[in-house]
């Protein structure tokens, strides 16, 4: 099937599978000792009071593992098994969200697309089309 399925999107293969397989493509890059998807620079915009900054940056090993998670408003890297992992793991799928309908959704669709799409109306279709 040339479509992927992601049956759940908690656990530490989903990560995996949404960076190297999903919607943390256009984000991931390789390293040295690896690779990552690094969505930190989401820490540079302010939420309401009381609630997490988004950003975080996950880094898998040259076998495409998950290792490790750094989160941003709190400035600490979590690794497998550590006690907030879990929360580590939210924080990122959050952030990763936010990146894609922010970044390549609303930029690549509402802006470069619909530009493109306006201009070539603009330009090819005459004064009398509806």
């Amino acid at each position: 099937s040339p479509h992927e399925t992601f049956e759940e999107l908690r656990s530490d293969e989903a990560m995996e599978l949404i960076a190297f397989w999903g919607v943390g493509q256009p984000f991931l890059r390789g390293i040295q000792g690896g690779w990552e998807v690094d969505l930190n620079f989401l820490g540079d915009y302010s939420v309401r009071p009381g609630y997490e900054r988004y950003g975080a940056r996950a880094f898998f090993n040259e076998d495409r593992k998950l290792e490790s998670i750094y989160c941003r408003d709190n400035e600490k890297e979590f690794r497998l098994g550590a006690s907030d992992w879990e929360h580590a793991k939210w924080v990122w799928r959050t952030s990763l969200g936010i990146a894609v309908t922010g970044k390549c959704h609303l930029v690549q669709t509402h802006c470069v697309a619909a530009n493109s799409v306006h201009i070539a109306c603009r330009e090819r279709l005459g004064e009398a089309h509806p």
